[in-house]
């Protein structure tokens, strides 16, 4: 019954999301966009770089702890 009353709702919440995203995807882009959205993308690949070279190190320190377990073993 919970599951029912819930649909409408889902439905509605997915009608808007919809919405939004045509009306963000075909609005025109300001210049003042343009920049806006170059300097976020830079921060973003950044971050992305520098979240990668942290995964890296954290496998690498993985690997090496799982080595060590099994010659224990």
């Amino acid at each position: 019954m919970e599951n029912e009353a819930q649909s409408p709702a889902v439905t509605r919440l997915e009608a808007a999301i919809t919405a939004l995203e045509t009306a963000l995807r075909d609005r025109p882009a300001s210049p003042a966009d343009n920049a806006g959205d170059a300097a976020l993308r830079q921060r973003h690949d950044a971050l992305k770089a520098s979240v990668a070279a942290c995964l890296g190190e954290i496998d690498t320190m993985l690997a090496g702890a799982d080595q060590g377990s099994s010659s224990h073993a």
